[in-house]
C-alpha cells in the first residue's frame, strides 16, 4: 500500500487508490460498518452491452400522444450554465464567483430579492429570475437556501427540501446538484439519494 503513495500526484483529473485484496482484519474500522456490506454498497449492478438472447424489444406506437417528452441528457459538451437556488446573502457570493468563468441563472422564490440582486449584480454572464421552468436549461445546481435551527435545536431543513424538490422536478438527467447550505454529516445523502435515483 506504501508504494502507491511513494510517487507523486500526476497532472490527471483523477486518483485511484489501490482496494485491499482482503477484508480488514478484525477490530478495525471498516469491520465496524461490515465489511462484506460496505464491499457489496460499492458494487454497482453491470448491464450487459449486448442483450441475452431472450430479449425482446417492445414495440412502441409513433403516435405523438403516447411518446414522452424525454428531456435531453446533460454531457459534457454542452455549455455549462450553473444554476444557484436561492440568491441570498451566500447564493449571492456564488453568483458573482460563479459568473467570472461560467453563465449564472440566479433563482429565487422571492422578486424583491432578485430585483435587488440583480441591481447589485448586472452582467452579462448572469441572468436571474423566479420561473422554475428556465431551471430546465441548467446543467449545474448549487443549492444555497437557509437551514435554521429550531427552539429544540434541531435543524428546519423546510427550504432545503423545497429546493430539492424544485431542481428534481427541472433537472436534467446528469445535472451536477450540489448543496452548498449548511447541513449535518450524512444529510446530503439521504436528502439527494432520491433524486439521484430519478436522474
Amino acid at each position: 500500500m506504501k508504494a502507491a503513495f511513494d510517487k507523486p500526484f500526476s497532472h490527471s483529473r483523477s486518483l485511484s487508490v489501490p482496494a485491499p485484496a482482503t477484508p480488514p482484519p478484525e477490530g478495525l474500522g471498516l469491520n465496524l460498518l461490515g465489511f462484506d456490506t460496505f464491499k457489496a454498497n460499492l458494487e454497482l449492478p453491470r448491464t450487459p452491452i449486448t442483450p441475452p438472447p431472450e430479449y425482446q424489444e417492445h414495440s412502441f406506437s409513433h403516435n405523438n400522444d403516447k411518446v414522452a417528452d424525454l428531456s435531453p441528457i446533460v454531457s459534457p459538451d454542452d455549455h455549462p450554465l450553473v444554476a444557484v437556488i436561492g440568491v441570498g446573502y451566500v447564493g449571492t457570493h456564488l453568483v458573482d464567483s460563479f459568473s467570472a468563468h461560467y453563465d449564472v441563472l440566479g433563482y429565487d422564490v422571492s422578486e424583491k430579492r432578485i430585483r435587488e440582486v440583480r441591481a447589485e449584480l448586472p452582467g452579462d454572464r448572469i441572468r436571474f429570475t423566479t420561473c422554475k421552468t428556465d431551471l430546465h436549461e441548467a446543467t449545474h445546481f448549487l443549492i444555497s437556501v437557509p437551514t435554521l435551527l429550531k427552539a429544540d435545536k434541531s435543524i428546519d431543513t423546510s427550504y432545503l427540501r423545497s429546493a430539492i424538490a424544485t431542481v428534481a422536478q427541472h433537472a436534467r438527467p446528469g445535472s451536477t446538484v450540489v448543496i452548498e447550505s449548511s447541513v449535518a454529516v450524512g444529510m446530503t445523502r439521504d436528502l439527494l439519494g432520491p433524486v439521484a435515483c430519478l436522474t
